[in-house]
């Protein structure tokens, strides 16, 4: 694990240093990735959501996906917050595997989510961060019978779904027009025994119409 995210992280120093530079904030800012009014962006990325729990963190690889619309208004004059705001959809889904602590057990999370992206232009010309919070549902199914009270997390003594509060931060680095690569950090906040933090890591490809 920790040689491929050596390599990940090699391989995106070689992409920022391959980018044309782009104009730094201030300047005149390109609409990025080809946001318009009312125009939606398709996000597909690979997850890795580990539960919380007691006597360890149960973690499963899967997918996820969302479908996010710019707010940006008709008129340039009222652009601002609103021109860097996306509301939308996610999903996401863990297939069937054994964690070394706990059950084997599958996920899936469907919500609504809100971005923010907090400057005009991305950073340096290149880098395009931004906040995220959501809401929506987790559920665990969990494999064969069901688990002990003293299960590693709350999530895997039911199949009973759990609401959660999704913040996040996140960041994109455009490669055209319609085209960005993201990453993302995100906390699938359970309150099911206690409030419980969810992190989930996520990476991929972010498709701008």
């Amino acid at each position: 694990m920790r040689t491929t995210r050596s390599l990940l992280v090699g391989a995106l120093g070689v992409m920022l240093g391959a980018l044309p530079a782009r104009p730094a904030a201030g300047q005149t800012a390109v609409p990025p990735l080809g946001w318009a009014a009312g125009r939606p962006a398709v996000e597909a990325a690979y997850t890795r959501l580990r539960l919380d729990g007691q006597g360890g963190s149960p973690a499963a690889d899967g997918v996820g996906a969302r479908l996010m619309w710019n707010l940006a208004p008709d008129s340039p004059r009222e652009a601002g917050l609103r021109a860097r705001t996306d509301l939308g959809v996610y999903t996401a889904f863990t297939p069937r595997q054994a964690p070394s602590a706990g059950p084997s057990f599958s996920a899936f999370a469907a919500g609504v989510a809100a971005d923010v992206r907090p400057f005009a232009a991305p950073l340096f010309g290149r880098v395009d961060p931004f906040v995220t919070v959501g809401s929506g549902v987790l559920r665990a199914n969990v494999a064969g019978a069901r688990p002990a009270a003293g299960a590693p997390s709350p999530l895997l003594t039911d199949a009973r779904p759990a609401f959660t509060l999704t913040p996040g931060v996140g960041v994109r680095v455009p490669l055209t027009p319609g085209l960005a690569l993201q990453g993302d950090l995100r906390n699938f906040m359970t309150f099911r025994d206690g409030t419980r933090h969810n992190v989930a890591f996520g990476a991929g490809l972010r498709l701008g119409f």
